[in-house]
């Protein structure tokens, strides 16, 4: 499934960037179904933007930042 979600970089500098990722549509930690997302708009620094939620059926979370990993490992840019 594909979905918006923020990407903050990492290391020392700031950044905040709105991607689109690829990843499977079942949990990471279960293997269960991921709930169907949904966009919402949020506000950040006075800016307005855009990113996917959803809720799982099992109640485990998706953090975005594991769901960045997930969607590199699966394009093969890391190992999971």
């Amino acid at each position: 499934m594909k979905v918006l979600i923020t990407d903050r970089g990492h290391g020392t500098s700031y950044t905040f960037d709105i991607v689109e990722v690829e990843i499977a549509d079942t949990c990471q930690k279960c293997g269960g179904p991921r709930g169907t997302p949904t966009r919402n708009r949020y506000c950040e620094d006075g800016e307005f933007y855009y990113v996917d939620n959803w809720t799982n059926p099992c109640g485990h979370v998706d953090r975005y930042l594991d769901v960045l990993r997930e969607a590199k490992a699966l394009k093969g840019e890391i190992h999971a």
